[in-house]
């Protein structure tokens, strides 16, 4: 009876996120490796691809066929909390839909594509099934072929209009809480350069043209500053099959990191390499080390930034074989990995021309398909591995968050209002406190690279923050001894402690502008008792929590009853910072 009760209870759980309307547990963020909701309780993406509107008949798939809201149902049943909505930026141009493929829905018949995917969008969300919108192609078009369509950009559609049509969809659904996020881009691949033979190859970090990790921290944060609510999801480069490896040295940095998800596919079909085996030919060993080596290392509890992982598509025929099958639920089952099957549609052509059998619709778009693949995809749909109440606690409110703040700003806050426009600034939370600085080196001078916010032991209340320039001359001596002999200190003035940190790139070089010094409003005077700690070349921290908040920089930190008072540098280059007991 006991063992029956849990299940029923932990199948209660399960269901919680799917039924009724959801929008009571969004806005989505992320904590660690999971994604969670409002109360920062995971939420565990249990979801499905729903294609067509991408495609040159501009629309969902299956419209045709039945009512939108009986298919929104029969999702819905199917036990699925999330969809996948592909779509193309030559839909959003769009103003004519033929009416054969909505002929099930008349109410749609005189409106735009971009209007019916409102509708759909509005059908699913208000059956409390969560939405996430994936840019799928800039032409309409089926994915993947040897195409120029095969980075984010085109001649007709430029990265800037990209961007400019991602913003205007963030506006767009703003005031509907159950589009939870947006999948910034499909498949990232080797394109045809210019519509040519020549290859054009996606990059990592690179600084180019073709750097799609700097191309999607461009969208990701405009999108933010438009509707800081929504997930950013990142897929890491599809061909050559890099996935997220080079997350390891060169992480996404957003405005809002907790906002940050990544991405990957994955298909029998598939090769690692240019030559080699099928993923759906190797063994289960050879398997997973390949997927623990392209993605699960960021699932790893190890790992320094663990970060949640979304296999958004991965799907096989029922006429396929099972192996790879076995191998990807396998390794999603041991990981709780949150998924999108592709595809929900029915008679979809498969990958060699054939009228496939991926979809888990008949051609009715009414009737479950059950077959051998059933078995393997109910032991992924619920969630092995959830919070209790004190790890829930623990989610919606961090004690440490780390934000980079090198190439863009950064912000503990879900108000992303640009104090410094002219600078790149770390501001913690409203009831956080700066604790820490990384630093990096640049031609043998220091950069600040992450600030790290604690709001530990400290039940903060600040009053109106006063912004210390730094002017290459010393502020506000608290302390009589000179803490940082030869540098310019910048230090808050009595009562007060450092609650962000800009900086501004001049040249090549990033340089140390100032600090915003927040008013302590605690019943106490805080101590002017304070001892620097120096990070130009080697860590110098009071305690190791976190733990590598800042990987492969160099990290000053003060104890977690301390706050940071001032901050040394020469000519911009940071060199120390100053921690005060409480």
């Amino acid at each position: 009876m006991i063992i029956m009760m849990g299940k029923i209870i932990t199948f209660i759980l399960f269901m919680l996120p799917i039924m009724g309307n959801a929008s009571g547990i969004f806005p989505l963020s992320t904590c660690k490796r999971f994604i969670v909701d409002k109360n920062g309780y995971r939420f565990k993406l249990i979801g499905i691809n729903w294609y067509g509107a991408q495609e040159k008949n501009f629309v969902n798939e299956g419209l045709n066929k039945r009512p939108l809201k009986d298919i929104v149902k029969t999702i819905k049943k199917m036990g699925f909390n999330t969809i996948r909505l592909p779509f193309s930026n030559e839909m959003l141009t769009v103003k004519n839909v033929d009416k054969n493929f909505i002929k099930a829905n008349p109410e749609l018949f005189d409106k735009t594509p971009l209007q019916i995917f409102d509708e759909v969008i509005k059908a699913l969300t208000d059956e409390g099934i969560a939405v996430i919108l994936n840019n799928y192609s800039s032409k309409a078009t089926s994915c993947c072929l040897w195409e120029e369509d095969g980075l984010w950009y085109t001649r007709k559609f430029p990265e800037g209009q990209w961007i400019k049509d991602w913003v205007m969809l963030a506006n767009r659904y703003s005031n509907n809480p159950g589009v939870v996020a947006v999948d910034l881009r499909n498949e990232v691949r080797v394109s045809k350069w210019r519509g040519t033979y020549i290859p054009a190859m996606p990059r990592w970090g690179s600084g180019s043209t073709n750097d799609w990790k700097r191309a999607a921290e461009r969208a990701g944060n405009e999108i933010l500053k438009a509707n800081p609510k929504l997930l950013i999801i990142v897929e890491g480069i599809n061909f050559p099959r890099y996935h997220l490896r080079g997350i390891r040295h060169k992480p996404v940095q957003l405005i809002r990191p907790s906002q940050l998800v990544y991405s990957v596919h994955n298909y029998a079909f598939n090769t690692p390499k240019v030559l080699g085996p099928q993923y759906g030919e190797m063994k289960w060993a050879e398997y997973k080390k390949l997927m623990d080596e392209e993605w699960g290392f960021l699932l790893n509890s190890h790992y320094y930034d663990q970060r949640p992982v979304w296999l958004s598509e991965f799907g096989i025929g029922a006429g396929s074989p099972k192996r790879w099958f076995d191998h990807i639920t396998r390794y999603m089952d041991n990981l709780d990995v949150d998924f999108a099957y592709w595809p929900l549609n029915a008679g979809l052509i498969d990958a060699i021309g054939k009228e496939g059998t991926l979809g888990l619709l008949e051609k009715d778009w009414k009737t479950k398909i059950n077959d051998w693949r059933s078995e393997y995809l109910k032991k992924i749909m619920g969630t092995k591995i959830s919070w209790d109440y004190e790890k829930a606690k623990i989610c919606a409110s961090p004690d440490y968050q780390s934000l980079p703040f090198d190439i863009s700003d950064a912000y503990g806050n879900k108000d992303l209002s640009d104090h410094y426009p002219d600078f790149f600034n770390a501001n913690c939370a409203d009831d956080s406190r700066v604790v820490g600085l990384s630093v990096g080196k640049f031609f043998f001078k220091s950069y600040a690279k992450s600030v790290l916010c604690s709001r530990k032991d400290w039940n903060l209340r600040a009053g109106p923050p006063n912004f210390i320039e730094n002017t290459n001359q010393d502020s506000n001596h608290r302390t009589k001894k000179d803490w940082a002999k030869g540098y310019t200190k910048l230090e808050c003035g009595p009562n007060q402690y450092i609650t962000a940190i800009t900086q501004q790139k001049k040249g090549i070089r990033l340089k140390i502008t100032g600090i915003q010094c927040g008013q302590s409003l605690q019943k106490f005077m805080l101590s002017t008792d304070c001892q620097a700690r120096v990070m130009e070349n080697k860590d110098d921290r009071a305690i190791k929590i976190p733990t590598d908040w800042s990987h492969g920089y160099s990290k000053g930190q003060c104890a977690s009853d301390e706050y940071m008072a001032g901050i040394s540098a020469k000519n911009g280059s940071p060199h120390s910072i100053l921690c005060c007991i409480k």
